[in-house]
């Protein structure tokens, strides 16, 4: 694996965790634990957009890279299939 396919998987892992957390918030509301994991997950999950997205480019079309210095940027990546080539 390499350094982008690790850092793409990073973005996903914490993906991953700030929907579980929401989706568990969603039937305990109150839960103090669950709202710090939630804001924690969040936090990290941002971090990770950023530098993927810093280093190799938008991963949505709302990312900070995609317009960077008044040019559109999402063409100029691989599409997530041609990674593996």
């Amino acid at each position: 694996m390499n350094e982008r396919e690790r850092k793409l998987k990073e973005v996903m892992k914490y993906e991953f965790a700030v929907i579980d957390a929401a989706l568990y918030l969603d039937s305990h509301p109150d839960c103090k634990n669950a709202q710090d994991y939630f804001c924690e997950s969040r936090i990290l999950f941002r971090n990770a957009v950023s530098e993927y997205e810093e280093k190799y480019g938008p991963l949505t079309y709302d990312g900070e890279n995609i317009t960077a210095g008044g040019r559109w940027r999402w063409i100029e990546t691989p599409w997530p299939w041609e990674l593996g080539e």
